[in-house]
């Protein structure tokens, strides 16, 4: 791309100069130019000037009647398509005047902001990852939700079977009861023993009822105990799943606590996408604690499942020793009925006969007919007890057994509840499990809320930094505005001031002006100042910091304060050398080759700033 520099060539009257020859020469060689190629260009007689140039590096040399004047140096670095001389030189000169320290400060913000956009798409990349993290977390949530309604469906069964084993208890108590009233009203007097015999065998089936009642009650304290054995398993499962289900919190929690301190280290680069993780790890860490409250939930309901089947257990050992007491009940009632019976037979045979004897002989046809009466009746009556003790020990024989189906009935209601015990332990060991499980998601959920705290705080750090960086950046950007705007307002020439200086009636035309140059130097600069000279010493500590090669210095450039002035003594017999003590000021540039005189690195240099 080319850029036409133009413009109109006027003298310091405002008259257009016609026929000078404007001559650009590149100063660099590019992949389109080489170093040392010129181009020239005359003006009109309107003054226009006009040359198509490449972007690049010039020196520009105008020849005027004859004469040629070097103006200096500037660079066109292709932003702009048009441009005039007088733009450019002064353009040239407000770039030289700028301090290099502030054009390194804001290149180097540049730079940052640069870094600081970077860091803030992958901030951005990274923020999409911790959403998918939150989406996996509702749905383990969801999962949670699901497993505490099936332990509350499992707690409500257990609640039930409680209710049915309370209504079993109170009947098996009634039972009894009524067993106990029965056993005293065999308690009557011989002639109502034979009635009593009978309702002995009324006793003996009802009882035989209750024994299979209350075998079929041990029968359902076994469903139960095997229902509180389920209820136990289910609250393992559930304990279980409740511990799994703390495990992915806490993984989920450790994944949240790694984007944390990836943040962390990343903070400082973007002051914006930093907020928004920091508030994506805090929500990560409330779901965290949310989980550890849920299985913690969990965990007690483990704890109370396991103490019911605890309950179920002893109310089943309760039962057991209840039946047992009312078959050993049953046992000694019979016993006691049986030798009641062959008491009254024996004692009704001795009345019998004491009866006899005590009559004699005189009345013994006469109540012969009545003894036999009363034998006929004791044998019918000891005929009707000996068939109620057989009755009585049939009974007896039938209870045994109910007594030994209850005590195997017993045995296997023991032997259920040693299961819901055993089932009881291993709930307990998972509810154990769980609260360790739920303390750790605790935990983790305190670990993610510590580094979302520190995360804030580097995001805050980070808000700082940007804003001083912004700071900076403002700062820059109005310096190299007003730069601009210096270069952009027009000062007065060499020229124009001397035109002021002189008389009304002088001659101010451009030919008086270049013959009063004509011949004439700038003043002397005084000692230390810029162009000025000096012959001095340069430490050693710039040589080494450096790695200056002594034999091989030119245009090096050595600070003020590196540099000691030295003078010559001509009143001793041998020149001696003067070093005066404290350096320069300022910015010096070697002039000559490095010399060494008594032993000392002298040279002559040049102050350039």
């Amino acid at each position: 791309m080319s850029i036409l520099v133009s413009g109109i060539l006027k003298s310091p009257t405002g008259t257009v100069i016609a026929g000078t020859q404007i001559t650009l020469t590149a100063l660099t060689t590019s992949p389109d130019l080489l170093a040392g190629v010129s181009t020239s260009a005359v003006t009109s007689d309107t003054g226009y000037y006009g040359l198509n140039v490449l972007p690049g590096a010039y020196s520009l040399t105008v020849a005027v009647n004859g004469k040629n004047q070097v103006y200096g140096s500037f660079c066109l670095d292709g932003t702009e398509t048009t441009v005039t001389l007088n733009m450019v030189l002064r353009r040239n000169l407000v770039e030289v005047s700028i301090p290099d320290a502030l054009l390194v400060d804001f290149r180097q913000i540049q730079n940052n902001v640069a870094d600081d956009l970077e860091a803030m798409r992958q901030l951005e990349f990274r923020a999409s990852g911790s959403a998918d993290n939150a989406a996996r977390s509702a749905a383990d949530a969801k999962v949670i939700a699901e497993a505490a309604a099936r332990s509350e469906a499992n707690a409500a069964g257990s609640e039930k079977s409680a209710e049915q084993f309370a209504q079993n208890l109170q009947s098996a108590v009634t039972q009894a009861g009524t067993s106990a009233s029965a056993a005293a009203l065999s308690a009557s007097t011989a002639e109502e023993q034979a009635a009593a015999a009978k309702n002995a065998a009324l006793e003996t089936a009802a009882s035989k009822d209750a024994t299979e009642k209350a075998a079929s009650n041990a029968s359902l304290l076994e469903r139960n105990a095997a229902n509180s054995a389920f209820a136990a398993r289910a609250s393992e499962a559930s304990a279980v799943d409740s511990a799994t289900k703390a495990d992915a919190s806490e993984k989920a929690s450790a994944l949240h606590e790694q984007s944390g301190a990836i943040h962390e280290t990343n903070a400082g680069q973007s002051a914006a996408d930093a907020a928004l993780s920091a508030i994506k790890a805090a929500d990560s860490a409330l779901n965290a604690g949310k989980y550890a409250t849920e299985a913690a939930g969990h965990a007690t309901d483990a704890q109370t499942y396991a103490g019911n089947a605890k309950q179920a257990a002893t109310d089943a050992t309760a039962v057991k020793d209840e039946i047992v007491r009312q078959v050993t009940g049953f046992d000694t009632r019979v016993s006691q009925q049986t030798d009641a019976i062959t008491k009254t037979a024996q004692n009704a045979t001795t009345k019998a006969s004491s009866d006899i004897t005590a009559t004699g002989e005189m009345v013994k046809q006469a109540i012969q007919t009545q003894g036999q009466q009363f034998v006929d009746a004791a044998h019918t009556e000891a005929t009707s007890a000996s068939q109620s003790a057989q009755d009585a020990q049939t009974a007896s024989q039938v209870s045994v057994q109910a007594k030994m189906d209850a005590r195997t009935q017993a045995d296997d209601a023991v032997a259920s509840v040693t299961r819901a015990e055993e089932q009881a332990r291993k709930s307990a060991d998972a509810a154990t499990q769980a609260t360790a499980a739920a303390t750790e998601a605790s935990n983790s959920a305190t670990q993610a809320q510590e580094q979302a705290k520190h995360l804030a705080e580097s995001v805050t750090q980070a808000q700082t930094s940007a804003a001083q960086a912004a700071d900076s950046a403002d700062v820059a950007q109005k310096a190299l505005k007003d730069a601009q705007n210096i270069a952009k307002t027009p000062g007065p020439s060499a020229y124009d001031v001397w035109k002021v200086q002189q008389p009304a009636d002088a001659d101010t035309s451009m030919t008086a002006y270049l013959a009063f140059q004509e011949g004439k130097l700038p003043p002397l600069s005084q000692f230390g100042e810029v162009r000025s000279y000096v012959w001095g010493k340069i430490l050693t500590q710039s040589l080494y910091s450096n790695n200056y090669n002594v034999y091989d210095m030119a245009n090096a450039l050595i600070p003020g304060n590196c540099i000691a002035p030295v003078f010559l003594n001509f009143h001793t017999s041998t020149p001696t050398l003067i070093i005066r003590a404290g350096g320069l000021s300022g910015t010096w540039r070697v002039m000559s080759a490095m010399t060494f005189y008594q032993d000392n690195p002298v040279t002559l240099l040049r102050r350039i700033i």
